[in-house]
């Protein structure tokens, strides 16, 4: 895979080892909320999303969500290190199921920044109450689980 020119390797690895973090943790709590979440993690792309950005701008990569369309079904993800980092990318049939965490590098033909949806958020100027509750008990799981460093790096 060819990177693109503002990519850092190191950066990018920080960010997908964040991002998979998240993921262990939405799967943890896709399984108390059965109901509102299904196993691929449809329906958690918000809560997963922005559980992924704070975490980066945490660790002090930078990052913006966005929201826009996957191939017409509307969608948030994540962009760093000149990647989309998708943490519920396994609800969409074409995704393989063993990849936890799709990376694709910006641009591509999948993810479409389309007028209709497309709007890049800040963290705490996107999430509704519920939503920011679900966020946090995701990080926190997301930090609990792991030896996860959050510094920056040197």
């Amino acid at each position: 895979m060819t990177l693109p020119l503002n990519a850092r390797p190191r950066e990018l690895a920080r960010a997908v080892a964040i991002a998979k973090r998240v993921r262990t943790a939405c799967e943890a709590v896709q399984r108390l909320y059965p109901r509102q979440f299904d196993p691929s993690l449809g329906g958690m792309c918000e809560v997963a999303s922005l559980a992924v950005l704070r975490l980066l701008k945490r660790s002090g990569i930078k990052a913006r969500a966005v929201l826009g369309e996957y191939r017409m079904w509307p969608h948030l993800w994540v962009e760093a290190a000149g990647h989309v980092i998708d943490v519920t990318a396994t609800q969409f049939k074409e995704i393989a199921r063993n990849d936890k965490v799709h990376v694709e590098p910006i641009p591509n033909r999948r993810y479409f920044k389309g007028k209709r949806y497309f709007r890049t958020c800040h963290c705490k100027d996107w999430a509704t109450p519920d939503v920011d509750k679900a966020v946090e008990d995701v990080m926190r799981r997301a930090l609990r689980a792991s030896s996860l460093s959050l510094r920056k790096a040197a």
